[in-house]
Formats: C-alpha cells, sequence, structure tokens
C-alpha cells in the first residue's frame, strides 16, 4: 500500500461561495475508491480566513504568529468538516484531525484517509503537506488548487509568464524563493520551505485544479493536466 499526500487547497473547499460540499464528495469517491493506496489529506484555509485574518487586524491584532493561530485553527476547522464527509460517504477515514507530525505517523497504515490542517506556525500548508509526506514516507505529494500550473512569473502581474509542464526542484525552489513573502494568510503557488522539503526527500509534486478527473489521473500516474516536478 503506497501512501499519498495531497495539499488541498482551501480555495477549492472553503471559497467565497462557502464550503463546497460537493467537490469533498467527489473526493472521498476517488479515495474510497483507490485500492492500492492511503491518503493524507492536509486542508488549507481559503477565503473565510482571510476574512477573520482581516477583521483581527483591524481590531489592532499585529502579532503574525496570533494571526498564523487563527489561520491554522480554520484550516484544523477545515478538517473535520471534510472527515465528517469523508467518514459519512463510507471512507475508512481516522477519527481524529492529528495536530503534528507524531500524531499522524500513529494514525497512518490504520485508516484509508487521515485528513489534517496545519501543524505549525510561520508557513503555509504546503509545508505541513511535505513534512507529512516526508513522515510518512509518501514518494508522491497532490498539490490541488485553483491553479493547474506552476509558471516561471507571477502571471497576474506578467503577460509574458509561461506555463510551466515539467520542472525541476532547483527550478521550484527558485520560483518560490521569488514569490513567498511569508506574510499570514498569504496565497502563492507552493511556500519556498515546502519546496526545499520536497526536494531533499525527493517528493514528487504534482500540481493540479479543481477538477477530480486531474486528481485521479495524478494520483494513478496518468498523464495529467498540470505542471510535475520531480
Amino acid at each position: 500500500m503506497r501512501n499519498i499526500c495531497v495539499s488541498l487547497g482551501g480555495s477549492l473547499i472553503a471559497g467565497e461561495d462557502g464550503f463546497d460540499i460537493a467537490y469533498v464528495k467527489e473526493l472521498a469517491r476517488l479515495v474510497g475508491g483507490m485500492r492500492d493506496a492511503a491518503f493524507v489529506i492536509v486542508c488549507g484555509a481559503g477565503s473565510y480566513c482571510r476574512s477573520l485574518m482581516e477583521l483581527a487586524r483591524e481590531a489592532g491584532v499585529r502579532n503574525n504568529i496570533e494571526l498564523d493561530r487563527i489561520g491554522i485553527q480554520v484550516t484544523r476547522l477545515n478538517a473535520y468538516m471534510v472527515k465528517g464527509i469523508f467518514k459519512a460517504n463510507g471512507v475508512d477515514v481516522a477519527p481524529l484531525v492529528p495536530t503534528d507530525v507524531d500524531e499522524l505517523r500513529g494514525l497512518m497504515g490504520r485508516y484509508k484517509a487521515v485528513i489534517c490542517g496545519g501543524f505549525a506556525e510561520g508557513v503555509t500548508t504546503d509545508t505541513d503537506a511535505a513534512l507529512a509526506a516526508e513522515a510518512t514516507q509518501s514518494k508522491l505529494l497532490i498539490n490541488a488548487s485553483r491553479i493547474s500550473y506552476v509558471y516561471d512569473k507571477d502571471p497576474k502581474r506578467h503577460k509574458d509568464a509561461r506555463r510551466l509542464e515539467r520542472l525541476t526542484f532547483d527550478r521550484l525552489i527558485k520560483i518560490s524563493n521569488e514569490n513567498d513573502r511569508r506574510n499570514p494568510g498569504s496565497n502563492v503557488i507552493f511556500d519556498s520551505f515546502a519546496a526545499k522539503l520536497v526536494a531533499r526527500s525527493g517528493i514528487t509534486v504534482k500540481f493540479v485544479g479543481g477538477e477530480i478527473g486531474s486528481l485521479k489521473d495524478a494520483v494513478s500516474g496518468r498523464p495529467h493536466k498540470g505542471t510535475t516536478v520531480d
């Protein structure tokens, strides 16, 4: 049984229109139907978290650690939602949302899926997912978000930005370093710390968009719509 880690972007499950139950149900069917794999899924925060952080800043909260902790709790709330939906749809999911990699390792191997939120302040859930992949000896990390591809520069600011279908770990680290501002609630294609973690352990990263079909292709080793890093 191989272990697969998924960094599940908050934008996919908790966007501006609320919690996307239909998407999570599709994900549950995919996970439940993969006979040769166990999953650790690390949930991001989403729009609600950014709204809370803005309110906190307006109220005078300036300490980044405190803001990070707000974000972590939102990711864990999302994780409990995903866990509940998985269980309701017949997936053998761990009953707890682990809060660190030691708790995660104690649950892996006993369940089909373990659902997590954030672990630590100062990093995004991409780093948490990279740590989870290392801790569970996962050789594949799926980064699922609204964006299917890594670009050589920010496509929102540069019209000549090129999408990259395949790149090396070193190239991913370079792109991440150029775009990661390390602010609470920030939204980058991949945390620079996470890029270094997957590089040191040789964990293949596949970026996919919001289509479950693309995620299924990536997990199954078929050509997928998105970027592959190895």
